[in-house]
């Protein structure tokens, strides 16, 4: 701070200390203190930006005359959050919430949420946290000094060029400063891909080995260890699939006989899922869900050198709808449980040598609880 005082402040173009206070100095457009706000004339000045959040998406803030302005960053440079700018001390103005829903969403909140949102530094800051996080970056908060002002000589800017945002619309011309005016430019940007990914596995068994409990193993009632699903970032929906398969053998050579089974099983879950943020690291999922279940088992018996073998093979399928909650750990690590009401039809069919093969429908509907814990992994930057 003492270089601050120590040199003209037009020589400057940023200053900081670090995760306490960062300004930079850039060419922004303003309307005039006594313009109307139908028709405000733009002005082009170089202003003193309090940096409040820093991340892929960022947020600045200055105030001239009587008027708060705001900006945000994306990868086109600086945007007025408030445009056109009516009277920016009216907290009601609604203007701006279209600008964040449109370009700044990457959680996907409704327009009820952002008709609650008020365009105050604390308000805003926080969702651009919450933003961030979102993208998969925990950002950088300033606190500021309160107020610190400075304005640079005003330019008159052509009708033309001062064009600004038209209603937050992702297509309209955008007012944006000179980008060799923003020094982190080129490290502040916006992720181009449009779709989460998350891989999730269940960890019972690793909580139990952990824990120390006992070996006994308590069915979870959820045949999918193995799950995956694909959300987009804006919307949060998308495809969802998970797949489970079993194999296990057993044999007995008592009182002379060999008898051993070969068991297979596999079920796979194929649908359609929603994501949606809920507060700072908690995630809501709801779904529908289609199944495939098939399996085999064959159980051979050698009686004094003759030997049969009995085969039974189990197919069919289930749907149902299917909800859950995951909890964020680390920026790209959730953990998380399910909870899914299927109704399913299965065809078991027994095959004996030498007799007509049996055939036995089940048909039920099941609850399967949310004692299933989930570790997930999303990647997407």
């Amino acid at each position: 701070m003492d270089t601050l005082h120590q040199k003209p402040v037009v020589e400057l173009r940023e200053f900081a200390i670090y995760g306490k206070v960062k300004y930079i100095i850039s060419n922004v457009y303003v309307d005039r203190p006594e313009d109307s706000p139908q028709n405000p004339e733009w002005l082009e000045q170089k202003v003193l930006l309090n940096v409040l959040v820093e991340g892929k998406s960022s947020l600045y803030f200055t105030q001239v005359e009587n008027k708060r302005y705001f900006f945000c960053r994306e990868a086109a440079g600086l945007i007025i959050l408030l445009s056109p700018t009516p009277a920016v001390t009216d907290t009601t103005a609604k203007s701006f919430h279209l600008l964040l829903r449109n370009r700044f969403n990457c959680q996907g909140n409704p327009d009820s949420y952002f008709r609650s949102l008020k365009y105050e530094t604390a308000n805003l800051s926080e969702y651009f946290v919450f933003n961030n996080r979102c993208l998969g970056l925990e950002a950088i908060t300033y606190p500021g000094l309160g107020s610190l002002v400075w304005v640079g000589e005003a330019q008159k800017v052509p009708k033309q060029a001062a064009r600004p945002v038209s209603e937050g619309k992702p297509e309209s011309q955008s007012i944006i400063t000179d980008k060799q005016e923003s020094p982190e430019q080129n490290t502040v940007q916006t992720s181009t891909k449009r779709n989460w990914h998350y891989i999730n596995v269940e960890i019972n068994p690793l909580i139990r080995q952990v824990l120390n409990f006992s070996d006994e193993s308590t069915p979870t009632n959820n045949p999918f260890q193995l799950q995956y699903a694909a959300n987009n970032k804006t919307t949060g929906v998308g495809f969802a699939g998970a797949f489970s398969y079993a194999r296990e053998k057993f044999s007995d050579n008592s009182n002379g006989n060999d008898f051993e089974t070969i068991t297979r099983d596999f079920v796979l879950r194929l649908g359609y899922e929603h994501k949606q943020q809920a507060g700072t690291r908690w995630i809501y999922l709801y779904g529908y869900d289609l199944l495939i279940i098939g399996g085999k088992e064959e159980t051979t018996l050698d009686n004094f050198g003759g030997g049969i073998t009995i085969t039974t093979k189990r197919s069919g399928w289930g749907m149902g709808p299917r909800g859950g909650i995951m909890f964020q750990l680390a920026t790209q690590v959730f953990i998380g449980t399910e909870v899914s009401l299927y109704y399913s039809s299965v065809v078991r069919t027994e095959e004996f040598p030498d007799v007509p093969e049996t055939k036995q429908r089940t048909q039920k509907i099941e609850v399967n609880l949310p004692v299933a814990i989930f570790l997930g992994i999303r990647l997407g930057k």
